[in-house]
């Protein structure tokens, strides 16, 4: 059980916080939970102030709609005891918060149901709408004639479905946008979402709605959302090969994957689906999914072994240096406050994601992970918050100085003479839109572009002292090109870097001078 547990007895309106180590609870007793957007009003809270009185009672009256609601939801299921974050865990402590947070995967894995706000903004619009209830059943339509519905019948009845129905009622849906929304949609066993125009269910086994309550087409399922929590227990089950929605995942590859490749992938598209949800702390980008991180780890020792299964802040080390290469899509400013190293897409925010051709058979590396560690501050707690982190890599190195024209629009890159030409970087529109730079070539070189990892105001702000360091390149008929990592050195240690960003060249750079790269290798510590 939770630490603590709101109990709701059914013929009292007030329910009352329980402390479940000194309560007797009996044996699998339920319990469900709510998630649902703070907003910006004043909501009440467990303080240490009011502990003692909330032990005896919490004032439905003085709790906002959404938790009135779920109350009120839960009792009608026959549900005694609720877990809501505002009410168990004792929001001025941090020493609480703390070892509450590290628990968090546990206790949506552990409620019987999970009860969704879907639909509100915060907690004074509640779990109910006013709706029209006949746009709930899609329209039933007649199609007679010559048509072509893959029906014997010369008059055929059809189902009308609009292909965003998940996406605008869920994927779009307030809730949705949270990033710790995104772990315990995951970790819930099933959850009841309560959306503004209807019901919808996700479980295990079957996503649902009132529309659809024997289940979602699988055509919808397809156009709607990518990674579902039926994946994700396909994945934990070990028998991902017989999902439906398997297709998707495994035409990445032009043969069949290995299960760790298969992992690799896995784990990619979670970050990148993670990392467009929100987060009121940037803190919190670790812990938040830590509790799917500790699934997804069970599943790395089984298929990578134990020594190539360590989490680092939020990469695993049975994919470096491979999963180096993340490319921010929006660049925002850096974060103030630390929360990994520069080389994790944890320290940044908005969305990320991989390229794909990566999956690619004819690359080769250029790059090895000599160490890699990371110090965590929740009592080694790796999935957590971490203080600090590092890895040491050997690889290809040349330092790019940018040269700016007197417009500001336009760099030049210097390199070694015998190898690569000056090239020139064109910046165009204006300094908040160069979040990409592509880089035309005008000879066999073929043409790159770097992805900023943080937005600069102006070119002038970019680091002009650069280096380039090459993880990996491919061969002859793959679909990419060389990927570097582009890294800025820190004052006063001159093997010590930093990442600001990532360098893709197209498949045209594949020119002898790239054979030539093993004389500029060495070795360099970035954090």
């Amino acid at each position: 059980f939770p630490t603590r547990l709101l109990e709701l007895i059914a013929d009292e309106v007030d329910p009352k916080l329980v402390i479940t180590a000194g309560c007797f609870i009996p044996d699998r007793q339920p319990y469900a939970t709510l998630s649902h957007c703070w907003g910006k009003i004043p909501i009440v809270r467990l303080l240490e102030s009011n502990i003692g009185a909330f032990r005896q009672r919490v004032p439905f009256d003085q709790l906002p709609k959404t938790f009135r609601d779920a109350i009120s939801v839960a009792k009608a299921f026959g549900i005694r005891y609720l877990w809501i974050d505002s009410l168990c865990i004792i929001q001025d402590s941090a020493e609480d918060w703390t070892r509450e947070s590290v628990r968090m995967g546990d206790v949506y894995r552990g409620g019987c149901i999970n009860l969704s706000a879907a639909g509100a903004n915060d907690g004074s619009e509640g779990c109910f709408f006013e709706r029209t209830s006949e746009v709930v059943v899609p329209p039933i339509y007649k199609l007679s004639g010559n048509v072509d519905v893959g029906c014997t019948s010369s008059e055929s009845l059809c189902c009308l479905i609009d292909a965003d129905y998940w996406h605008r009622n869920c994927t779009l849906s307030p809730l949705f946008c949270r990033a710790w929304i995104f772990q315990e949609r995951m970790l819930a066993r099933r959850i009841l979402h309560f959306g503004r125009e209807q019901l919808f269910w996700e479980c295990r086994q079957e996503n649902c709605s009132e529309a659809f309550p024997e289940g979602l087409p699988i055509s919808l399922q397809e156009s709607s959302f990518f990674l579902s929590k039926y994946i994700y227990e396909q994945f934990l089950s070990g028998t991902f090969s017989t999902a439906s929605q398997s297709g998707r995942f495994l035409r990445q590859w032009k043969q069949e994957p290995l299960p760790e490749e298969r992992l690799e992938l896995f784990w990619e598209i979670l970050v990148a689906d993670y990392s467009r949800c929100e987060l009121s702390f940037g803190k919190d980008k670790l812990i938040a999914l830590s509790g799917v991180a500790e699934d997804v780890y069970r599943l790395q020792r089984e298929h990578c072994g134990a020594e190539r299964s360590d989490y680092l802040a939020g990469l695993w080390r049975a994919h470096l240096p491979r999963s180096l290469l993340w490319k921010s899509h929006f660049p925002q400013d850096r974060p103030h406050d630390y929360r990994a190293p520069t080389w994790s897409w944890a320290s940044v925010d908005g969305p990320i994601s991989w390229d794909d051709a990566r999956w690619d058979d004819c690359l080769q590396y250029e790059s090895r992970i000599e160490s890699a560690s990371v110090e965590t501050k929740q009592d080694k707690y790796y999935f957590g918050q971490i203080s600090s982190g590092y890895i040491v890599i050997s690889g290809p190195i040349w330092e790019l100085d940018w040269i700016f024209s007197p417009d500001g629009k336009h760099m030049v890159v210097p390199s070694p003479e015998e190898v690569i030409p000056r090239w020139l970087f064109h910046i165009d529109g204006i300094a908040r839109d160069m979040s990409c730079v592509s880089v035309p070539m005008s000879n066999d070189f073929g043409a790159l572009t770097v992805h900023l990892d943080v937005l600069y105001e102006r070119p002038s702000q970019i680091p002009r002292d650069c280096f380039g360091l090459l993880i990996l390149r491919y061969g002859m008929g793959s679909s990419g090109g060389p990927c570097m990592l582009l890294l800025v050195r820190v004052k006063h240690a001159r093997r010590t870097f930093r990442r600001i960003g990532l360098i893709m060249w197209s498949e045209r750079a594949r020119a002898k001078c790239w054979a030539n790269w093993k004389d500029f290798e060495q070795g360099a510590v970035i954090i």
